[in-house]
């Protein structure tokens, strides 16, 4: 039976990315809590566990692992993006703004429709939600699933119909997408309506 290390990290050899000897490992925070995902970021990988953030530093052979904030757990794999050299982070607390230096949450505006959202449709958030970074604009959007109550109980067929959108100094919400595709987690957008509201 294979054993299963679900919060190991491998590296490859020197030089060598097609080689990932089984010794050359990283075991990141408590053994039996899952990594959820990793991200690259200037010289750090970023690890988001079911524990916490970790990030990995250092130079091969010699890499470290340090605990970067034990209250940012991931929501979903997908709901983590880019921007302008910080990673942004939709987790159980909200929306964190993460670099080398700081994690600060960024949600305090939107926390009351992100937990109704998040709570009350957990499953499909985490199947369909995601974050994209857009170096344009300056921006980030985190596309979520609303739920509809029906007549017969709670429709959760939606796809990713409501998105959250902040651009370093507030958020707006966008819904009813007219059309958006998704490939390789760059979205193209649609008319929207009559336009985002304001927090």
């Amino acid at each position: 039976k294979q054993q299963s290390f679900p919060s190991r990290v491998m590296y490859s050899a020197f030089q060598e990315p097609e080689n990932a000897p089984s010794l050359n490992y990283i075991d990141v925070g408590s053994a039996d809590k899952a990594i959820i995902k990793m991200v690259a970021l200037n010289k750090f990988l970023y690890v988001f566990k079911e524990d916490g953030l970790y990030r990995v530093g250092g130079d091969f052979p010699n890499f470290y692992v340090e605990q970067f904030d034990p209250n940012v757990v991931l929501f979903a794999p997908d709901l983590v993006c880019t921007m302008g050299g910080s990673l942004f982070a939709l987790t159980t607390r909200g929306v964190f703004e993460i670099n080398e230096s700081t994690v600060r949450r960024i949600s305090k505006d939107i926390q009351f429709d992100l937990d109704r959202i998040c709570y009350n449709n957990t499953t499909y958030v985490r199947q369909k939600g995601f974050g994209v970074g857009n170096e344009d604009d300056h921006s980030v959007t985190f596309w979520l699933p609303n739920y509809i109550i029906t007549k017969v109980g709670i429709d959760q067929s939606s796809e990713c119909d409501i998105g959250f959108v902040y651009d370093g100094v507030g958020w707006t919400q966008r819904g009813d997408q007219a059309n958006y595709a998704c490939a390789g987690r760059s979205t193209l957008f649609g008319d929207i309506g009559n336009g985002p509201d304001k927090y």
